[in-house]
C-alpha cells in the first residue's frame, strides 16, 4: 500500500514533465506556470521523502526541477525571448523603448535574431515572424500595436 502511495505521489511530476516542453516551446512559461510547476516538484519530493525516508524516491522530482530550472534560464526556442519581450512591453512606451526591449531579448549576434525585427512600423503595427526559415516558428508572430507613436498593446501569437 505504501509503495502505491509513493507512485501516486510521483504522478504530478510525470504530468508536469509532460507539459513542460510544450508550454516552453509553444506558449512560453509565465511566472505563474513556473511557480506552479516548481511547487509541484517540491511538494512531490517532500511527499516521496516523507513516505519512504529514502532519497532515491526524490530523484524523479530532482530531475524535473532541474529541467524546470534549465528551461527557465536557458533559451531553447525563440518563443522564450518572445514571450518575455511581450510581457516587458507596457502601454505608453515609445517605439524606441519597445525596440530596445526587442533588441535586448533578440540580440543581433544572438541565436534567435528574427529577420523582421528592424522592419519599420507600418499602419501603427510592428509585426514580425520569429523564424520564417523554421517550420516550427514560421507562423509564430510578435505584434506591437501603436497609437500616436506609443505602444497600446503587445502580443505573441504562437504557431
Amino acid at each position: 500500500m505504501k509503495r502505491a502511495l509513493i507512485w501516486v505521489a510521483q504522478l504530478p511530476v510525470a504530468g508536469g514533465a509532460l507539459i513542460l516542453w510544450p508550454m516552453t516551446n509553444w506558449l512560453g512559461m509565465s511566472l505563474l506556470a513556473t511557480t506552479i510547476l516548481l511547487l509541484v516538484g517540491v511538494v512531490t519530493a517532500a511527499a516521496s521523502c516523507a513516505l519512504t525516508r529514502r532519497s532515491a524516491w526524490v530523484i524523479p522530482s530532482a530531475i524535473f526541477l532541474g529541467a524546470l530550472f534549465l528551461v527557465t534560464f536557458v533559451d531553447f526556442s525563440p518563443v522564450q525571448p518572445a514571450t518575455r519581450a511581450v510581457r516587458r512591453v507596457k502601454p505608453g512606451m515609445l517605439e524606441a523603448e519597445v525596440r530596445a526591449i526587442l533588441r535586448d531579448e533578440f540580440p543581433a549576434s544572438g541565436r534567435f535574431h528574427p529577420p523582421g525585427l528592424e522592419r519599420p512600423v507600418a499602419n501603427d503595427l510592428l509585426s514580425f515572424v520569429l523564424n520564417p526559415n523554421d517550420g516550427a516558428y514560421d507562423a509564430a508572430v510578435i505584434q506591437v500595436q501603436f497609437a500616436d507613436s506609443r505602444a497600446v498593446s503587445a502580443r505573441f501569437l504562437p504557431d
